[in-house]
């Protein structure tokens, strides 16, 4: 066996020496019990549960996942999915003065061309008017229809009520500490969106 191999010793407990023997063989020397110290504390904080901030965006991503699909089955008796009741949603909330595909498509952040696909099966199914705008006739609006605003209406008490149910467990003060914190969140986060980045360039 090589000299090399007989002084050989584990790299969990020797590290390499900066002194070499007569011979030129690299020498090893024991670790410090400091070093073995530091470098036990550092496992273990590396091991450690995350900080609150982790915890607090896992947590909330996890709520998200859940009462998203218990929302989705809510919204199915009605043969209708989150992004379709948020265009209802948005358009209802414009108002007689309507809105384009763009806002809409900005609002929900998705491509204009998946809005486009999306708003002619609405109105395919009438639930949505496309409008020449009054003032700009190359333009065009959004509103709902008769059967739209019907519709709208019975799935937004459907959910309301679903809603309730699911927060039952928390008190009206407890609902409303988390919708103030959540609020707080969301607007912090905001600037950090494609949108936010695009308000903070055009400012």
């Amino acid at each position: 066996m090589e000299a090399s191999e007989q002084t050989r010793i584990s790299a969990d407990r020797c590290e390499h020496s900066d002194q070499d023997n007569p011979a030129g063989i690299r020498l090893f020397r024991p670790r410090t019990d400091s070093e073995r110290a530091t470098r036990s504390q550092t496992a273990r904080t590396v091991e450690t549960e995350p900080g609150p901030a982790i915890r607090v965006v896992e947590t909330t991503l996890q709520l998200a996942h859940q009462l998203r699909g218990l929302l989705a089955e809510a919204l199915s008796e009605f043969e209708m999915n989150e992004v379709r009741f948020q265009v209802l949603k948005f358009v209802f909330e414009t108002g007689s003065t309507g809105c384009s595909q763009r806002d809409l498509a900005e609002v929900l952040s998705q491509s204009e061309s998946s809005i486009s696909t999306l708003v002619e099966r609405m109105r395919g199914d009438r639930l949505l008017y496309r409008l020449r705008e009054q003032h700009d006739r190359r333009k065009h609006v959004l509103l709902l229809s008769e059967q739209g605003h019907r519709v709208y209406d019975a799935v937004r008490l459907h959910r309301a009520h679903r809603i309730a149910e699911l927060l039952a467990g928390l008190t009206p003060r407890e609902v409303g500490v988390l919708s103030t914190l959540l609020r707080r969140a969301s607007e912090e986060l905001s600037p950090c969106s494609s949108a936010g980045l695009r308000r903070l360039r055009a400012g």
